[in-house]
């Protein structure tokens, strides 16, 4: 992978999931290109996880917890940053903390953000969406469920001394059961290509160190599931490698309601991160939420005032 952006020689870099379990995978393999870069990655996601049920993690702010290979969870079993951290110990012999956050709003995570780039001493960080409803700005056909991705995303760019990029993966993937509009997506993307804030595109390929590496710590983590908890998204970027097409039915979640997949599922798209949080209408009024619900609630008010798109389709 060509990244479209370029760091100072050895930074320190957060790469982080949006918003949900398996975004972290899903920026998995930008946060292998950029090692393979030189730079020192650490990785973080907005869990889905009953983090208050682990046992054996870094505690060291509240709501943060440090997922290593050594934590366990004493209720519940979907635990995906687990399986990430084990297998990059196994592949790499080196430890690595995923460090998580759940259900909370922006001002803790904005804490956390710059907690962590203080004791990290990070130079860079990267936020990364499995989908495309971070781009939303509120008024587009159907939203999906941009909530936690407003969050990081937001949290994000009140983080200060850091390069913020923002990026996402799995185009095309939100449309079956959502009616998510891609075109909604690519005029966001069009609004921030005129304001310079995008960067640019690069492809995962299957047959790449990166690639290969990617689909085997998907499929690890998938085997330590249950079939129902198996990612949706992650297996569409998978599944895109492989070279399948259209509407596919790949896991127990897609039997009934089958994804689209194309070319464009294992593209990652990235831009300037503060530019995507400020294009938010609500971006203020969220600064000082505690909780998601908070954030939705600005989001519906949002959409209250500015009214809905049009449905919108891409004649091609």
């Amino acid at each position: 992978m060509e990244l479209p952006f370029s760091l100072p020689a050895n930074s320190r870099v957060l790469v982080t999931g949006a918003g949900g379990g398996f975004d972290v995978f899903c920026a998995l393999p930008v946060a292998l290109q950029l090692k393979e870069n030189g730079h020192e990655v650490h990785l973080g996601n907005y869990s889905f996880t009953n983090l208050e049920a682990v046992r054996g993690a870094l505690t060291e702010k509240e709501n943060l917890y440090g997922i290593t290979g050594d934590s366990t969870l004493a209720k519940g079993d979907y635990f995906p940053e687990l399986q990430l951290s084990r297998w990059w110990e196994r592949t790499f012999a080196e430890k690595k903390a995923i460090w998580c956050y759940s259900r909370i709003g922006v001002r803790p995570l904005s804490q956390i953000f710059q907690h962590l780039q203080t004791t990290l001493n990070l130079d860079a960080i990267v936020v990364l969406d499995g989908g495309i409803d971070g781009l939303f700005k509120g008024n587009e056909f159907d939203l999906a469920t941009p909530s936690m991705d407003a969050i990081s995303i937001i949290a994000a760019s009140t983080v200060t001394k850091c390069t913020k990029i923002y990026a996402f993966t799995a185009f095309g993937t939100e449309g079956a059961e959502s009616k998510v509009r891609h075109a909604d997506a690519l005029l966001r993307i069009s609004e921030l290509t005129a304001s310079d804030a995008f960067f640019g595109v690069t492809a995962l390929t299957k047959n790449s160190t990166i690639g290969r590496q990617f689909i085997e710590a998907v499929d690890n983590a998938h085997n330590h599931l249950p079939a129902s908890q198996n990612s949706v998204i992650a297996s569409s970027i998978v599944e895109s490698l492989k070279g399948k097409f259209g509407n596919c039915r790949f896991n127990a979640k897609t039997q009934v309601t089958p994804v689209w997949i194309s070319a464009l599922t294992s593209l990652y798209w990235f831009f300037d991160l503060d530019a995507v949080a400020k294009a938010k209408p609500y971006r203020n009024e969220v600064l000082e939420t505690d909780n998601v619900t908070d954030v939705s609630d600005a989001i519906e008010k949002t959409r209250a005032r500015m009214g809905v798109l049009p449905r919108a389709d891409i004649p091609i």
